[in-house]
């Protein structure tokens, strides 16, 4: 993309310590380590990374507050959920910028 606007980030949840307490706890491991060495059930908490891209240039200023105060949430569901490893979702709430304001994991 060409447009001064674009951004992309790419997003690692078991960076933000409420996600790993959640995980944690829903997995009844007690480190990240000890998760991961279990590939299936990490990555069925967790996914590999969440990538966010945008443009700021197709969003309209005067329809909206500023973009630093202007959010957008959605919210992911582990894929694991029918294989044992229980629900877990997460609520994403970044500006519109791409920036992450909070992640939190709910079941």
């Amino acid at each position: 993309p060409s447009s001064s606007g674009y951004f992309r980030r790419e997003v690692h949840l078991e960076d933000y310590p409420s996600v790993l307490e959640a995980v944690l706890t829903k997995s009844g491991k007690s480190s990240l380590d000890e998760l991961k060495a279990d590939e299936v059930a990490f990555y069925s908490y967790l996914p590999s990374s969440i990538v966010i891209e945008g443009d700021t240039d197709l969003i309209d200023p005067s329809s909206y507050a500023p973009m630093t105060e202007t959010y957008n949430a959605f919210s992911l569901q582990c894929h694991g959920c029918d294989e044992g490893f229980g629900s877990l979702n997460y609520l994403i709430v970044m500006d519109m910028y791409g920036e992450v304001k909070g992640i939190y994991p709910h079941n």
